[in-house]
Formats: C-alpha cells, structure tokens, sequence
C-alpha cells in the first residue's frame, strides 16, 4: 500500500462542529455481493456514502437516510452481510437508555427495517463479527442496561 496524495474534497462533511467519528460502522458498499470503491458511514444521526474517483482523485459524499429509531443512539456493534449492514444495541445519551434491538439497512435500496428478533439484553460498546461460515453472528462484551461491563457473547 501507498499514501494516496493530491486528493481533493477529502475532509467528511459534518452536520455540526460537536460531529466526531467513533463507534461507527464504515463498511464498504455492496452490490450483488460485489465490493465497489466506495464507502458506507453510519456515525450517530449521520449517513453517508462515500465515492473515490480514482481518475480524478477526488471523494463525493451523499446523505444516506439514517436509521429513524437510532437518530439518538451511539454505540452500537455492526456486521456487514452480502446488501445489508446489521446493527445491534446501541445507546443513548438524552435518556441513558440502551436498547437490545437490531435494525437492518439495505445497502441496495437504502432503507431501513427493524428485525423481529432481538439481543437477550439491552447492550451498548459491544463487538459483533461474523462466524467464518456468515451463519451466525457474535455480539462480544459491551456495557448491560444496568452499566455493568458484560464478559460474554
């Protein structure tokens, strides 16, 4: 790998001057399961999609929707899937409340669902991967609702 240099419109567009980037989801896009050269973030109430122009050596960025009932919530694990972006948990700093829901975006028609299922517990700070087969998902560690650092998945 090299340091890409002479890039233009490289600094990501904020909503505000309090935006910062941390515990976010930056996947790359997927189309029928093929990876492009550019980018999904998902950063509190932020959306985006991010192109690199190789030719021009310039980034474009476009306003994703963001997951409605998340606008709140930070701290979330993720997990990228063929078209889909998973995330689990999550916290929110007005209320202090954490949630053990789990919503899905659909990297094609860039909408979001709420899954049936959910997390055992309300959780927020985890990690979550997938296993080597893309059958099952593990959600590792993370604060409960009760702040109690949880050793498990």
């Amino acid at each position: 790998m090299k340091p890409l240099t002479g890039i233009k419109n490289n600094i990501i567009p904020k909503e505000n001057s309090t935006f910062r980037i941390w515990y976010h989801c930056f996947v790359p896009l997927t189309t029928n399961n093929e990876k492009l050269i550019n980018f999904i973030l998902f950063c509190g109430n932020t959306g985006l999609l991010i192109k690199y122009d190789e030719q021009n050596k310039t980034f474009h960025y476009q306003t994703l929707p963001i997951c409605p009932a998340l606008n709140d919530f930070k701290y979330y694990s993720f997990v990228y899937l063929y078209d889909f972006i998973f995330l689990f948990g999550g916290y929110n700093w007005e209320t202090r409340q954490k949630t053990k829901n789990v919503y899905k975006y659909s990297m094609k028609e860039k909408t979001w669902n709420e899954c049936t299922f959910t997390l055992p517990m309300e959780i927020s700070q985890s990690f979550a991967i997938l296993s080597d087969d893309d059958t099952n998902v593990h959600v590792i560690g993370g604060w409960n609702a009760k702040d109690e650092i949880k050793k498990m998945h």
